[in-house]
């Protein structure tokens, strides 16, 4: 059973290896699940691919070697703050290390989602029933 976290503007589920993430501050409402196995695996990927070893990206992120072999084995699911140093250490997005390639969005196409999403907020709750209605109408039409 998962066991919810509340803060000042949503609710986490927590559950054992795997996270509720928002995909960015445009997406408020969309949520992908995330493996800490898919996690590991990716920052390995990067780990390799810059040529760290496993102790050089624990110095990198004020982690031990042992939590970061967790984290890469999928038997840990990195913390905000982890996730955070991870990005940095890896020159990778938080993104990048949480969504899987095929759910990444170009910076293009975040803008204009982002612009979509700052006019959809501005409009009272009426209109705001018709638009929603009228972007479904064309998602389903494409």
């Amino acid at each position: 059973m998962a066991s919810k976290i509340r803060t000042k503007h949503r609710i986490f589920y927590k559950r054992s290896m795997c996270t509720h993430i928002p995909l960015s501050a445009g997406f408020a409402n969309v949520w992908r699940m995330t493996s800490g196995k898919q996690i590991g695996s990716l920052v390995r990927q990067l780990r390799k691919a810059q040529g760290m070893t496993q102790t050089e990206l624990a110095e990198a992120i004020g982690r031990t070697m042992d939590a970061v072999s967790m984290i890469e084995r999928g038997n840990s699911v990195p913390s905000v703050e982890t996730l955070i140093a991870l990005s940095k250490a890896l020159n990778a997005s938080i993104e990048t290390l949480l969504l899987p390639e095929d759910a990444q969005i170009t910076p293009a196409r975040r803008d204009k989602i982002s612009q979509g999403y700052a006019v959809l907020a501005s409009l009272p709750d009426d209109k705001l029933l018709i638009a929603v209605d009228q972007l479904r109408a064309l998602a389903r039409s494409s």
